[in-house]
């Protein structure tokens, strides 16, 4: 596997969140309640019948989305505790991975407040996240974040917080980290904040 460019990186993610659909989209909205989506939930909200909608979490739940007594509780945006904290309506819910963190708030039209932990030094790393994906009062300023291409995303199948996709997305507190474990994690590049904020908009540009 080769690393991805930023071109490359904006591409792939672009295709890939423009097939996700507008359940996926309503889905997240509703989690930002801090509740868990039922299939009359997510049926109100996207206009579809029940049976449709239960048959979308269903299907869903075989390919990683999580799902509890039938109601879903994580996609993308998760009430399961993660190392990615995101803070948004008052709720202190979390993501899969790194990145999510930065399109969730593009989805959602709101600001987010994120806390992660760099894998390579244990440092914390803290950031808000505005509705067009900008990066504010990041700490340290030196926080980047990995981002997949499409040599990972194309050989896996599922999703969800311990997929081969979210495990490989985390945020650093410096490039310096985050080049020590890219060496390990081929098809994956280290992409500054700005880089990810239009990666992000890409990716989120055909349904927000």
């Amino acid at each position: 596997m080769t690393t991805p460019t930023v071109a490359d990186l904006t591409t792939t993610w672009a295709r890939r969140n423009a097939a996700t659909g507008k359940l996926s989209q309503a889905g997240i909205r509703l989690l930002a309640d801090g509740k868990p989506v039922t299939a009359a939930m997510l049926a109100g909200a996207a206009g579809i019948s029940i049976a449709e909608a239960e048959a979308y979490i269903e299907s869903g739940e075989r390919t990683g989305l999580e799902v509890e007594t039938g109601a879903i509780v994580g996609a993308a945006l998760t009430l399961r505790p993660t190392q990615h904290q995101f803070t948004v309506r008052g709720n202190d819910l979390y993501t899969w991975c790194g990145f999510d963190a930065l399109f969730l708030p593009i989805i959602l039209g709101e600001r987010a407040k994120v806390t992660s932990t760099c894998p390579v030094t244990r440092a914390e790393v803290n950031l808000t996240v505005e509705p067009d994906g900008t990066a504010s009062d990041v700490t340290p300023g030196t926080a980047v974040v990995a981002i997949v291409g499409s040599d990972v995303t194309s050989s896996c199948e599922t999703i969800g917080p311990g997929s081969q996709v979210c495990t490989q997305m985390p945020f650093f507190a410096s490039r310096e980290a985050g080049e020590k474990w890219l060496a390990d994690h081929p098809g994956v590049a280290i992409v500054d904040l700005d880089q990810a904020r239009e990666i992000a908009r890409a990716s989120t540009r055909q349904c927000c």
